[in-house]
């Protein structure tokens, strides 16, 4: 599998681009329970900082079902 940094985005850069739909401290939650939500595969630990991974987070997100 091929990665491109571009591919890749803070929490607070994803935020940012999402032109309102979502922010920080909803990322930040969704982190946290990434193990029980599946966000687990969107994520890649870099020092302390997490990267989304933005194509798999977008699929993973496309797929998840309305709360």
């Amino acid at each position: 599998m091929n990665f491109s940094f571009e591919d890749f985005a803070t929490i607070e850069q994803l935020a940012e681009e999402s032109n309102g739909l979502t922010n920080a401290n909803k990322l930040k939650w969704l982190i946290r329970n990434r193990e029980t939500n599946g966000m687990d595969v969107c994520l890649k630990k870099f020092g302390k900082r997490w990267l989304i991974h933005k194509p798999t987070f977008f699929n993973w997100l496309a797929n998840k079902e309305a709360a």
